[in-house]
């Protein structure tokens, strides 16, 4: 039996280009059908496009949508299935099935300390109230062994920060800073604070402190002044994920362009003066952006 519910990667999402070129109504029936194919016992769908434009809610719209939606499913045995949905189930049965042979372990190792005291283990009784308590045993509280290990299990959230975080270092310690943080703002904003840090000439020559330490010493609101130079063949290729946060960000700041001058009569005459390259420049590279992104 699956668990009611499913993690949702958002990092994942937002740096698919495949869910990046759907539309709101496409992303919708591609979320639908996920919550479909985890309620199937093998966790996939039917390729029945009947079924389908049913279950996406898109009907008479499904044969000219379902080319974006199905992108991010693939066919096996005549069956449609979500590479990461299908990654997530079986983590989760190899989890609960980890867990079963536990709990069987730690009754067993319980029944033999019971045993070993020269106890006796009470059987189901059909006898009367007054002979039950007569005759049943109820085995003392035993303390645990202190030397099990019980895998740590961190939040959805904590996931998301730490896949962000460049350096991948102390990942318990990280999880315990972050437990203990009273003053941490919303996840967002820590991704976003990380992205800006990250084109710093301090982490762009590798000086990034442990994710435990930038959490306790509440780094997210530090100002690490002018962004690194890097020649152009030293730079990478972006990931689709760079890709759409780089995007955004240039778009907020073309709109904060525009806001600036919001009082002025004409933009026209405001973007003709001396900021006229900059802003030339800054739409060019959202065109190439918007480009890579629909590519």
């Amino acid at each position: 039996m699956k668990p009611p519910s499913f993690p949702l990667y958002v990092n994942n999402i937002l740096g698919s280009g495949r869910v990046a070129v759907m539309t709101n109504a496409q992303f919708g029936a591609y979320i639908l059908l996920l919550c479909h194919a985890w309620n199937q016992e093998d966790c996939g769908l039917p390729n029945d496009d009947d079924v389908l434009a049913a279950w996406s809610r898109m009907n008479g719209k499904w044969p000219e949508n379902k080319g974006h939606v199905l992108r991010c499913f693939f066919k096996k045995n005549g069956r449609l299935y979500n590479e990461k949905l299908l990654s997530c189930w079986e983590d989760s049965r190899k989890y609960r099935e980890n867990q079963r042979v536990k709990g069987a372990a730690g009754g067993l190792a319980r029944a033999k300390r019971v045993l070993s005291r020269g106890l006796t283990v009470a059987k189901p009784s059909l006898s009367s109230e007054s002979e039950s308590e007569s005759e049943s045993y109820i085995e003392p509280e035993i303390d645990k062994d202190k030397n099990a290990v019980t895998p740590l299990a961190y939040t959805a959230d904590f996931e998301q920060f730490y896949e962000s975080y460049p350096r991948k270092t102390a990942k318990v310690k990280a999880y315990d800073a972050w437990k203990k943080s009273k003053r941490r703002p919303e996840l967002l904003v820590l991704i976003a604070a990380i992205e800006k840090q990250k084109q710093s000439k301090q982490w762009v020559e590798g000086i990034i402190p442990h994710p435990a330490t930038w959490l306790n010493q509440e780094r997210w609101d530090d100002n690490m002044g002018n962004t690194a130079t890097v020649h152009p063949t030293q730079q990478r290729a972006l990931y689709p994920g760079e890709v759409l946060k780089l995007l955004t960000e240039l778009r907020s700041q073309a709109q904060s362009f525009k806001n600036r001058f919001s009082s002025e009569q004409n933009h026209r005459d405001v973007i003709q003066s001396d900021k006229q390259d900059e802003y030339k420049a800054l739409c060019n590279r959202i065109g190439e952006l918007e480009k890579q992104v629909r590519g």
